[in-house]
């Protein structure tokens, strides 16, 4: 008998709620820690407006990685196998051979490529992976498909997977 013992049983990769929330809990935490300050200060307006300034100041690119990772991956889902990507996208099948890809490049902020997960500010936990075809097209592969992206996309055996630095994590076409 065969138990499963992290959710992290098959290949696939999919947006979900859970991975929606995953990569967006800081904005969420610093909320929440910003009103029981303003309790304690009761809600006193001079300080509203600094942390309200503050809190903009991180949720609005947040929003905006969240919102361009969505567009991105929305409807769209993958199963990773030793040799092979496929995507499923609104009942088409694409099949991308490791031999018909040239590179993978993920992109993840100062803090997730030296492997904390401690976050500071709402995009340090996103990223996302470029695959590169060798017929030159290229699509993404972003956190919202699965919070351990980079670490599923060892599992394809062949290809260069290149990690590199993004101090912020916007979708690229070169």
């Amino acid at each position: 008998m065969h138990l499963k013992m992290d959710g992290d049983h098959n290949n696939i990769l999919k947006v979900s709620t859970r991975n929606q929330f995953i990569a967006i809990w800081t904005l969420f935490y610093v909320l929440i820690l910003i009103i029981v300050i303003m309790c304690f200060l009761s809600f006193n307006k001079s300080a509203l407006v600094i942390f309200g300034v503050f809190y903009s100041i991180d949720a609005l690119p947040t929003l905006y990685l969240h919102r361009q990772y969505l567009r991105a991956n929305k409807h769209k889902s993958y199963e990773i196998l030793y040799d092979r990507l496929l995507e499923f996208n609104q009942g088409k099948r694409t099949e991308y051979l490791v031999s018909d890809m040239k590179q993978i490049t993920v992109y993840l902020c100062p803090n997730l490529y030296k492997g904390s997960n401690f976050h500071f500010f709402g995009i340090e936990s996103y990223y996302y992976a470029r695959v590169e075809l060798r017929n030159g097209e290229h699509f993404f592969l972003t956190c919202l498909l699965h919070p351990k992206l980079d670490k599923k996309l060892k599992k394809l055996q062949g290809i260069i997977i290149e990690r590199k630095k993004s101090f912020f994590p916007s979708l690229k076409s070169k």
